[in-house]
């Protein structure tokens, strides 16, 4: 408990004791992402330590479709097979 309040101290913001603010962020037409937005680095430090505690898992974002996902161990920037091969192919032209 003395952990959680710590961390839950530490993610007022230094300045202003303003609270870490959460929102929507859209990736694409119909798709949304939960973002945090800490109100200075210290507090999002805490915040990463919040969560390591928490999960522990790495979610990153698929570089052809936005979606998030949780990568696999040799897993590269895009969810699956097909969107890492058009990935390659998009770098390969240039587009990326």
């Amino acid at each position: 408990m003395l952990l959680a309040n710590l961390i839950n101290l530490g993610m007022n913001g230094r300045r202003t004791e303003q609270r870490c603010v959460w929102g929507l962020t859209a990736l694409g037409p119909g798709e949304f992402s939960l973002m945090q937005y800490p109100p200075d680095l210290v507090s999002r430090a805490y915040a990463a330590l919040g969560a390591l505690i928490a999960g522990g898992s790495e979610i990153r974002f698929c570089l052809v479709c936005g979606i998030p996902f949780r990568p696999k161990p040799r897993q590269g920037e895009c969810c699956g097979p097909a969107h890492q091969s058009t990935y390659r192919g998009w770098r390969r032209k240039g587009k990326v």
